[in-house]
């Protein structure tokens, strides 16, 4: 399998667990990667790769399961090999190599995809986590603030204001 071959898609479930969507690709024509998202109750194969198990499809023409089986053959794909991208313990979504010819991955290679979809999932959790902690350094800033002129201010009527306009942000 040559680098130019392959062409990939990572999705997650950061809205709800139960939908996948893709948020990133290299490769894949934006039409394709913007089909929208799968909920994973539609699709058996979904179930099974948010329960942990990696799937490969040599011939997607012939995989009548894949819920966008249609639009990857008129994208031209022909194989695919999605394994779950893993986080603590839980599944976060899925990546997915496709190649524009027939092709059987070998276990070499679907191991491969799965030690780099847990460095991908690692990257994304810690992403998340500096999201989230961003956040809150916003939220404890504007408190502090907040803290601040309570206790400096002569007048309430500027305090009420005060936190009138940090409630608004």
């Amino acid at each position: 399998v040559t680098r130019r071959d392959l062409l990939v898609c990572l999705s997650t479930s950061g809205r709800s667990e139960s939908v996948l969507e893709a948020v990133a690709s290299n490769g894949l024509s934006e039409q394709f990667s913007n089909r929208g998202a799968v909920r994973v109750l539609d699709g058996m194969k979904a179930r099974m790769i948010l329960g942990g198990q990696t799937l490969a499809v040599a011939d997607l023409e012939q995989d009548l399961d894949y819920p966008f089986r249609d639009q990857a053959l008129a994208e031209g794909l022909r194989s695919m090999a999605c394994v779950p991208l893993r986080s603590r313990d839980r599944v976060i979504g899925t990546f997915s190599v496709y190649t524009r010819s027939l092709r059987r991955f070998s276990d070499e290679a679907v191991a491969f995809f799965a030690e780099f979809a847990n460095l991908a999932a690692i990257s994304i959790e810690n992403a998340r986590l500096y999201q989230r902690a961003e956040e809150r350094t916003e939220k404890l800033t504007t408190l502090s603030t907040l803290t601040r002129l309570i206790n400096s201010a002569s007048e309430s009527e500027s305090v009420f204001n005060a936190v009138a306009m940090a409630a608004a942000t």
